[in-house]
């Protein structure tokens, strides 16, 4: 939550504001008092897998067919790659019409 805090703050905004706002100025006059709880409210953070799985099936729901990953820990890259690979992905394809399609 914390490193989705850092380089993700804006997502706390909620879209309404984020789609308000003109340039990278604003984004950070608006989210000067985002916490990172808020953001963590907005992403799906950390290795808990019903979490990501609620989070893609609310998009699901709502029609969308793409849904893309942002892993955004360098440091812990190769670690999450693992993780999707052996817990994430294949809840996932449990979801998918054409389970080929995930990952």
């Amino acid at each position: 939550m914390r490193r989705a805090y850092e380089q993700f703050r804006w997502f706390g905004l909620g879209w309404k504001v984020m789609a308000d706002l003109p340039n990278p100025d604003a984004f950070a006059a608006a989210t000067r008092f985002v916490t990172p709880e808020q953001v963590g409210e907005s992403i799906a953070c950390g290795p808990d897998v019903e979490e990501h799985v609620a989070a893609v099936r609310a998009f699901l729901d709502a029609g969308f067919d793409e849904v893309a990953f942002v892993q955004i820990g360098a440091d812990t890259q190769h670690e999450f790659i693992s993780w999707a690979e052996r817990e994430l992905l294949p809840e996932l394809r449990s979801l998918a019409p054409d389970p080929a399609t995930v990952g």
